[in-house]
Order: C-alpha cells, then sequence, then structure tokens
C-alpha cells in the first residue's frame, strides 16, 4: 500500500477523532438520556437487541468508511464526509443549540466537553474530506 498523502492523513485522524467522540457521546447518551435509556429496558432483550444493533451498524459503517477511506476511495471519503457532518450538526451542534444548551446540567461538565468536541473535531473533519475530495477530481470531468 502507498504512503497516505498529508491531506489524506488528515481526513484520516480527523474523522478518527470525530469516532472516538461519537462513542463518548453514545455512552453519555446511553447513560443520561432518558429516551435512549428508556428504549433499552432489562426485561426486553429483543428490544435491547434492536437498539444495540442500530448503533453497531452505525459506528460500522463509519468505521468501513474510515477504512474505505486509507484506500482513497471515493464512496469510503463521501460516507465519511456524512458522517462527520452527522456528528458535528446531528449530535453536536443540535444538542447545544435545542437539547442541552451549554451549560449542560447533565452529566456537567462531561456532557459539555463531549458535545462541543463532537462539533469541534466533526467540522474541520467534514472539511478535510470535502478539501480531499475536490483534490482528487478527474482531470477529465472537470472539462
Amino acid at each position: 500500500m502507498r504512503a497516505l498523502s498529508l491531506p489524506s492523513k488528515a481526513v484520516i485522524i480527523l474523522s478518527s477523532v470525530a469516532f472516538l467522540t461519537g462513542i463518548a457521546r453514545l455512552i453519555l447518551d446511553v447513560r443520561f438520556v432518558p429516551e435512549v435509556y428508556n428504549a433499552m429496558p432489562e426485561n426486553q432483550p429483543a428490544q435491547v437487541a434492536l437498539v444495540m444493533a442500530l448503533f453497531v451498524t452505525l459506528f460500522a459503517g463509519w468505521l468501513w468508511a474510515l477504512l474505505s477511506a486509507t484506500h482513497d476511495n471515493r464512496r469510503g471519503l463521501i460516507a465519511l464526509l456524512i458522517f462527520d457532518l452527522l456528528m458535528a450538526f446531528g449530535w453536536g451542534l443540535s444538542t447545544l443549540v435545542a437539547f442541552c444548551p451549554t451549560p449542560c446540567a447533565t452529566a456537567w461538565p462531561l456532557t459539555d466537553v463531549v458535545t462541543w468536541s463532537n462539533v469541534i473535531v466533526g467540522l474541520p473533519a467534514a472539511l478535510a474530506v470535502v478539501l480531499s475530495l475536490r483534490s482528487k477530481v478527474d482531470p477529465i470531468m472537470a472539462q
């Protein structure tokens, strides 16, 4: 495998950190967000398995996108862009604006740190992916 260029390394590093902030956010949500916590009652293992399968599928898709992006796969980069934007806007910014504005009383200050990290890492990760995709435009297609 050839060495990744500096922009590709930045995409992988930033998106990997966004992935990790997503896992941290998932742990907080499962423990402290009533809607998520109540969706997994311990006396209904099938429902718990379904919710777990949804989260595993989400993070497995993100992991696939990360691995594909290490091989400069365009589909992987596009999927990575979607996951990074989802992290920054869907989970991060939407929480800060609507669900639990700073300072968030839920598990303070940890929730604020994780939510802000979703935004602070997710946005540059998405930007790095966009720049990487733009630099890989096929010269024939650009004409």
